[in-house]
């Protein structure tokens, strides 16, 4: 064998292996935050009526003026109105 030289063997690093502790640790631990969203109130119904601004009957014509919003359950009574001169 001319050129080539024989060596034992290479010496190696010993695994990195991480212990079991910290992970089992964390499983048996119930989280302190809830990962989820957090929960939503239950759906209301909204009944709305739109205004309307009729200057010519007999054209046809109206203009949205506004709106009128309720909630029975959640006790709301609101209005808006809007026109631009």
């Amino acid at each position: 064998m001319s050129g080539c030289r024989t060596r034992g063997p290479l010496p190696t690093s010993p695994p990195i292996v991480r212990p079991m502790w910290p992970i089992w640790r964390h499983a048996a631990t119930p989280p302190t935050a809830s990962w989820r969203r957090p929960s939503m109130p239950a759906n209301a119904t909204y009944d709305y009526a739109i205004i309307r601004v009729v200057p010519y009957i007999d054209r046809g014509e109206f203009i949205n003026a506004g709106v009128v919003l309720f909630c029975r359950t959640k006790r709301f009574l609101a209005a808006a109105i809007d026109l631009d001169e």
